[in-house]
């Protein structure tokens, strides 16, 4: 039944035969020749061909499943192996966003290579969303975000929490605002954030902001802090990434909320002036996810215990 199968899980992946063709370096003609056979000698059919992109039918998706329980079990085989050469061989797939790749994840990786030249490591940048999906189906071993995903299907490892701030330039409001609730970039810096009280938003109405775009988490926590503070911000722009709605904030844009780690990886003293925000969702963690159905290997392992130690 399953004589096949990776030409079929490439069809699955790619929803496409000619995709899916050129992934397996054969032509489209063969590869759907060969996938009709396939569903004639096990008696049904695995994709729904009416459909744009291609669908699996019900049998299809039960097929998948099987599939990919395979490919676990393989992989788990392959990684047990590679655990016995002491790293000697191995490698690690590793997901991350923008800003956690260039201040956590990469660094990690260097540490990794240097311990360990032999071991193979992937980073691939992304939206947790679209991470997830890389996770599931075993395109990346570990992802490292501040999104969170559903802890009955990954495991988490906690890494730290992280703040969301509201950030004020000073050419834009030169006489700070409730000045009895500022905070400096040495508050950030030292993790004092708490010792002043959550700023009310209201009084900000008159300013320029710069905003995360839909589907970012960061917009999907904003949103929710400003529509609890009946708070409707002038946003001037909306940006992807939030080192780069902080930069442009720095440079007197807009204000801005993005996270203390953002801050005290980019800020400076006397630029800008700082207000932490009191709301349940201006509070996140940062974690490390992996499959719960995947045996975590020794590489895994090593690199988890080496971002720990950069924290």
């Amino acid at each position: 039944m399953f004589t096949h199968m990776n030409y079929i899980y490439e069809v699955y992946r790619e929803r496409s035969f000619s995709k899916a063709a050129q992934k397996l370096y054969i032509s489209q003609s063969s590869l759907s020749l060969t996938i009709k056979h396939a569903e004639e000698k096990i008696g049904m059919q695995i994709f729904d061909r009416s459909t744009y992109p291609i669908q699996l039918t019900e049998f299809g998706s039960l097929y998948i499943h099987a599939v990919e329980e395979i490919r676990n079990i393989t992989n788990n085989l392959t990684n047990y192996i590679y655990d016995i050469n002491n790293l000697k061989r191995g490698e690690i797939s590793v997901g991350s966003g923008n800003f956690l790749t260039t201040y956590l994840v990469a660094p990690a990786i260097l540490t990794l290579k240097k311990r360990y030249p032999n071991i193979s490591a992937k980073l691939l940048e992304g939206r947790t969303k679209d991470l997830e999906h890389k996770l599931a189906i075993g395109d990346i071993d570990v992802l490292v975000t501040n999104g969170h995903l559903d802890e009955s299907s990954y495991k988490k490892t906690f890494l730290f929490e992280e703040h969301m701030i509201l950030a004020v330039p000073l050419s834009i409001m030169p006489e700070p605002l409730y000045p009895e609730f500022t905070l400096s970039y040495e508050d950030i810096r030292n993790n004092s954030i708490f010792t002043k009280s959550g700023v009310l938003l209201k009084g900000f109405e008159s300013i320029p902001f710069i905003g995360m775009r839909q589907g970012n988490d960061s917009r999907i926590r904003t949103d929710k802090i400003f529509a609890d503070a009946c708070f409707s911000p002038k946003i001037v722009l909306e940006l992807d990434q939030s080192s780069t709605t902080f930069r442009l904030s720095h440079d007197g844009m807009g204000a801005c909320i993005v996270t203390d780690t953002v801050i005290r990886q980019l800020g400076h003293e006397a630029e800008m002036v700082f207000y932490r925000i009191d709301h349940p969702h201006a509070n996140r963690d940062v974690s490390i996810y992996t499959r719960n159905v995947s045996y975590v290997t020794r590489t895994m392992d090593v690199f988890i215990n080496i971002l720990q130690g950069q924290i």
